[in-house]
């Protein structure tokens, strides 16, 4: 038996591996609930110039969906058998 200190796995990675980092500028945000628990992430790059023009379209879509009152529920009911 040994007494050498065992090493991470981090540790014995490949040496020879460099490593490039780019910086985007994304931003990352942290969504939490009221008991600031993290529920999810959320990153945005400030510099996405068509984010204006997706956002249009799924406001467009959403506008154009005709729904009647309760067909939601009755869709999602009508999965779970």
């Amino acid at each position: 038996m040994s007494n050498k200190l065992v090493k991470p796995n981090s540790q014995i990675a490949n040496r020879n591996e460099e490593e490039l980092i780019i910086n985007t500028g994304t931003k990352k945000y942290v969504i939490k609930d009221e008991h600031r628990r993290p529920m999810g992430e959320f990153f945005w790059n400030p510099s996405d110039t068509g984010i204006l023009s997706r956002y249009n379209d799924v406001v467009e879509y959403f506008n154009s969906l005709d729904l009647k009152e309760g067909e939601r529920e009755r869709k999602i009911h009508c999965g779970r058998g």
